[in-house]
């Protein structure tokens, strides 16, 4: 199913015009009857073309806290494809482990501000502490301009020795 999701995500990122999801997160992904994953919820989601970003929305940062990239979270910047793949790698990350990637059940301050405190520490999400997932990691880097493309992602997890 990951792979599903990936080609997905790959598909909007390579679109012309370029479109982001902003909103990646497991309860945005249904299953067909054959299994197949299917995203939805693209009422957040932009185009972009010419290098303008086009949306319904008269806000920068969307989406749900918990799967924002920092740069959304913290500086209120535009949804990008990095951010989408931050979402992504979160994403993924909460389906291979079965877990909340921030552990938020355990935590007793409200989850937003949970999150963004983490975030100005970079520290990463509790669950990668247990279970390591490197195909992800690169997802999950602090810095967008370090983040793969979806492509790439794609392509890793389709021969992960190649």
């Amino acid at each position: 199913m990951s792979l599903g999701v990936l080609e997905g995500v790959a598909y909007l990122h390579e679109h012309d015009p370029q479109i982001i999801h902003q909103d990646i997160k497991p309860a945005n992904i249904l299953l067909d009857r054959y299994l197949n994953p299917k995203l939805c919820d693209l009422g957040i989601a932009k185009a972009r073309s010419f290098g303008v970003a086009s949306t319904t929305m008269g806000v920068y940062a969307a989406g749900t806290p918990e799967y924002m990239s920092p740069e959304t979270l913290l500086d209120n910047k535009k949804g990008t494809a990095a951010s989408d793949i931050w979402s992504l790698g979160l994403t993924l990350t909460e389906w291979f482990s079965g877990r909340d990637p921030w552990n938020l059940q355990d935590q007793e301050e409200e989850p937003v501000t949970y999150i963004r405190d983490c975030m100005r520490k970079q520290k990463m999400p509790q669950v990668l502490n247990i279970c390591k997932f490197p195909l992800l990691l690169p997802c999950l880097k602090y810095d967008p301009a370090d983040r793969p493309i979806a492509r790439n992602v794609l392509r890793q997890f389709q021969c992960p020795s190649c």
